[in-house]
């Protein structure tokens, strides 16, 4: 009965949502239409709004499935007993938590200082004594992956132990059209590659020596060739140097901001309570 129901009340709504104007005129004059009847609940416009404006009368058949499988499972858990104090007292909870969570949002918004310098970060980096760690190799430079028939390999070697603009850029433009993989990064830091090949090649060993002489060092594997140039290079297990773990830092003063703001307005908000005689403690 129930479905024979539900089908010609979803028939009405079709045809009640025409046009996006028909909507919104019908709307005006009753927003909580009732259009449809599941068990015990009754589904009004006002809930399918979104849907309806959207004209798509598949969108308004999901939520009503949506909304009989619910209520066909609820209706089958009332039919058995249950701690319903217990029930209310966790919904009471959670209900305090998400009002806490949306004050929350709006209390860090109006009394936390976001604008974080750079002179904060650098007093976080060194007063903490345990500097975050590399969980991954580093590095600043090249690395780049290309085939091996790929023409003029030897001018792209050219452009990477290059020092003039112009070839840094042709370097780029060569890499767009050519490179499987590449970075070029020889300002800010990026994760190297997890690339065995190239890690295997006797050069790479001595990572001083390569960043000393910024040289260019190639390794082949199957039908691909690295090439990599290393302005510097941190390994996993090493201090993270400032620049890398700076956006991690910043976060980290935020937070600290927000609790310590927090921590203070609890504590402002419990003397007052203490201060009105607002809080009794019965023995």
């Amino acid at each position: 009965m129930a479905r024979v129901i539900l089908f010609f009340s979803f028939i009405g709504l079709l045809s009640y949502c025409k046009s996006d104007s028909q909507v919104a005129d019908t709307n005006q004059n009753s927003s909580d239409r009732k259009i449809a009847r599941v068990f015990d609940r009754d589904i009004y416009l006002s809930e399918l709004l979104p849907y309806t404006l959207r004209d798509s009368a598949f969108m308004v058949s999901a939520y009503i499935d949506k909304v009989v499988q619910e209520e066909a499972i609820v209706k089958k858990a009332n039919e058995k007993a249950y701690p319903m104090d217990e029930i209310d007292m966790r919904t009471n909870q959670f209900r305090n938590s998400l009002i806490m969570i949306e004050f929350q949002k709006e209390f860090f918004k109006n009394h936390v200082d976001t604008n974080i310098t750079e002179n904060d970060l650098k007093v976080y980096y060194g007063q903490n004594s345990k500097p975050s760690i590399l969980s991954e190799d580093i590095f600043k430079g090249y690395f780049i992956k290309i085939p091996v028939n790929t023409p003029k390999i030897e001018k792209l070697k050219e452009l990477m132990a290059s020092k003039k603009p112009m070839d840094y850029q042709e370097l780029k433009s060569f890499c767009l059209r050519y490179a499987n993989t590449f970075i070029i990064n020889t300002d800010s830091w990026s994760v190297f590659p997890k690339n065995p090949e190239i890690l295997r090649n006797d050069n790479f060993q001595n990572i001083l020596q390569i960043i000393r002489t910024k040289q260019v060092i190639t390794n082949q594997k199957e039908d691909h060739l690295y090439l990599v140039r290393l302005f510097d290079y941190k390994q996993s297990g090493q201090a993270s140097p400032f620049e890398y773990c700076k956006p991690e830092i910043k976060m980290l003063v935020l937070n600290k901001r927000k609790i310590q703001a927090w921590s203070k307005y609890k504590d402002q908000l419990l003397k007052e309570a203490q201060s009105n005689k607002n809080i009794e403690i019965y023995q």
